[in-house]
């Protein structure tokens, strides 16, 4: 992956996008518009938010387990960049006999206060040129780089959260993604079967609905994502793990000198988990 960021450095390091643009095209990206509509439901999420059910559940209170670390830790792909710390995966995966008590240890910490580190939450995003006007912003694309710590808890948090909602029965069958198990291929079985039994018949027709979500998981309104987990009654003290992670959530842009913008941080509305985004749209 390095490998690649020096190359597609060589092509960026050409242009002459200003720190100012840069700042300028993420902040327009990561911050837009996306508040709930509707004065009637911003004021019953405030209200719900500023004094919420307090919630206990096994399936997500208990402490985490050195066996769900290694599975997180698994789960994770290689050959994938750090974060601003420059740790990556590989070094976990080759030091895990190591490190696992001292991050079973850490994981169990931070999810007894709810409080998710604010380094954590910072994210260094890497310009990638895709095609067109070298000097035109909008003809890149933003990778953002994580912490990879951050990582390994967030995805035993996403771990939990999907077996909760499979035993609380927070999914529909017919959802297949985050669920292991299940594919996408059966979901277009479903749809073929139901066009070819309408089709046949004389003057027999098929609807469909296709909806593509832009930028979705960079675009979420976290009061109405914490809301939703509150109705889901997800438990109080993974809603105060979340929001403390969101409301620090920050990125700054990876230019061509460095991190040029590391003072003037990007607010960025990007879900950590993706099982929160599929709650969300239930």
């Amino acid at each position: 992956m390095w490998k690649k960021l020096k190359y597609f450095n060589k092509t960026n390091s050409n242009n002459s996008i200003s720190t100012d643009q840069w700042f300028e095209h993420f902040q327009n990206l990561l911050t837009e518009d996306n508040k709930s509509s509707g004065s009637a439901l911003r004021e019953e999420i405030n209200l719900t938010l500023s004094d919420p059910t307090e919630v206990v559940s096994d399936i997500l209170d208990n402490p985490i387990s050195n066996k769900k670390i290694i599975k997180a830790l698994n789960q994770m792909k290689t050959g994938k960049s750090g974060g601003e710390d420059g740790l990556v995966i590989e070094m976990f995966k080759t030091t895990i006999d190591i490190l696992l008590p001292w991050l079973c240890l850490l994981f169990n910490k931070i999810l007894i206060s709810s409080k998710f580190p604010d380094s954590w939450s910072r994210a260094v995003i890497y310009p990638i040129y895709k095609k067109g006007d070298v000097t035109n912003p909008c003809n890149y694309r933003g990778i953002s780089l994580l912490n990879v710590m951050g990582k390994i808890f967030t995805k035993v948090i996403n771990n939990r959260l999907i077996i909760w909602g499979d035993i609380e029965n927070k999914f529909k069958e017919q959802q297949a993604g985050y669920r292991q198990g299940y594919a996408t291929v059966d979901n277009c079985f479903s749809l073929y079967a139901v066009v070819q039994k309408y089709l046949t018949k004389t003057k027999g027709r098929s609807y469909c609905i296709f909806v593509d979500f832009s930028s979705a998981f960079d675009l979420v309104h976290h009061p109405s994502l914490l809301y939703t987990l509150i109705k889901n009654k997800v438990s109080s003290k993974i809603v105060k793990l979340l929001k403390s992670m969101y409301e620090n959530m920050k990125s700054c842009v990876l230019a061509n000198n460095g991190l040029s913008i590391s003072d003037a941080q990007l607010a960025q509305n990007k879900v950590a988990c993706s099982v929160l985004f599929y709650l969300l749209c239930t």
